[in-house]
Order: C-alpha cells, then sequence, then structure tokens
C-alpha cells in the first residue's frame, strides 16, 4: 500500500504496478521453483530418509535398496540431491555386508564424483577416503593406510583436531595398524 500512495503522489503510472510485482516475485521465486522440489525430488528424498532409517537400525541390506533406488532416480531424471552424500552412504552399506569387491568399485566413483564437483577439501570427500581406507583394511590392501592418512589430514584441516571425523579416521588407522 505504501507502494502505491507512493507512486500516486510522485505521479507515477501506478497501473503498471502489477507487473512490476508479478515480476519481483517470479525472480523471487524461479531459484526455489528449479531447484527440484517437485514429485521425483521429494520421493528421492524420501527413499534417502526410509534409507537413513533403515541404516540407523541396521537393517544394511534395506538401506542399501533404498539408496540404490535414489541413486537410479537422480540420474535418469537429472535431480540434485546431495548425489555425492547417497553414493558415499551406499558405498559404507556395501561394505557392511561385506560385498566388498561391489564397495571398492563404488567406493572409488564416490570419490571421483566427489573430487570433480568439490575437489579434496571437502567433507564428502573425506567421507569417500574413509570409505576406501575402510574397504582397502578390509581386503587387506596396503593401500589403506594411505586413504585413512589422507582423510585424517583434510578433516583436520576442514575442522580441526577434535572432530568426530577426524576420530573416525584415526580409529581406522590405528586399526591399520594393528592388522
Amino acid at each position: 500500500m505504501f507502494i502505491i500512495n507512493k507512486l500516486s503522489r510522485s505521479g507515477a503510472n501506478y497501473h503498471r504496478l502489477p507487473v512490476v510485482i508479478l515480476a519481483l516475485v517470479f525472480f523471487l521465486l524461479a531459484p526455489v521453483v528449479c531447484q527440484g522440489d517437485g514429485v521425483s525430488s521429494k520421493t528421492a528424498k524420501s527413499l534417502v530418509a526410509k534409507g537413513d532409517r533403515c541404516f540407523d537400525d541396521l537393517d544394511f541390506e534395506k538401506a542399501g535398496e533404498y539408496y540404490q533406488k535414489t541413486l537410479a532416480l537422480i540420474q535418469t531424471d537429472g535431480l540434485w540431491v546431495d548425489e555425492a552424500a547417497v553414493r558415499n552412504k551406499f558405498t559404507t552399506v556395501l561394505w557392511k555386508i561385506d560385498e566388498l569387491e561391489q564397495s571398492s568399485a563404488s567406493g572409488h566413483e564416490s570419490l571421483q564424483f566427489c573430487l570433480d564437483h568439490f575437489g579434496w577439501n571437502h567433507a564428502l570427500t573425506v567421507d569417500a577416503l574413509t570409505n576406501l581406507g575402510i574397504i582397502s583394511l578390509l581386503n587387506q590392501n596396503t593401500l589403506s593406510l594411505m586413504y585413512l592418512e589422507k582423510a585424517s589430514m583434510i578433516a583436520q584441516r576442514l575442522f580441526g583436531e577434535k572432530h568426530p571425523t577426524v576420530a573416525t579416521a584415526m580409529e581406522w588407522i590405528g586399526m591399520t595398524y594393528d592388522s
């Protein structure tokens, strides 16, 4: 109302005001609409949430099914959901159910995805490196220590020395030395 009064007092053509308001609303809401809040995006988010619940309940096979469905949905519909996080979760599920060969392939794909999209200094890259370190340890591969030390170094740089992500990497480094 203030804008209309101000325009009418100034002699401006306030009959154009609805067009201006519509344009403003469009430019303000367009980014929200374009972020993928459609049915498919909601489905993907719902699948991730279901997978997370199954993971928390230690039903890793069911969690893996949900994450795999999410990845298929993301890849076929071109949706932006945090694909790197879902890839990391799926890789974690695979090594937890002893699908070590598949988890290794998934882990390498996840790391490459993270590096392509975020670079080395990102939390999701740390997760991918930690997964590969754990998978390498379970496969009795000598690369385990390299992956875990790199994950620990990046995590310390990102979060500081007293962060759970750093502690997790350090714990797995200790297990690598014990094996």
